[in-house]
């Protein structure tokens, strides 16, 4: 768990920072939330 933690906040650090568009660590974001979102969320009882 403490990895996971780890790498979320080293990309949230890095968000803003990229001078190129789009931005890797915005797609990073993305990507963990897919991953983690659908664990989490019951749309369906």
């Amino acid at each position: 768990m403490q990895l996971k933690n780890f790498i979320k906040q080293n990309v949230v650090q890095t968000l803003g920072t990229e001078p190129f568009r789009p931005s890797i660590a915005a797609q990073c974001v993305a990507a963990i939330a897919c991953a983690e979102i659908p664990s989490q969320v019951h749309f369906i009882d």
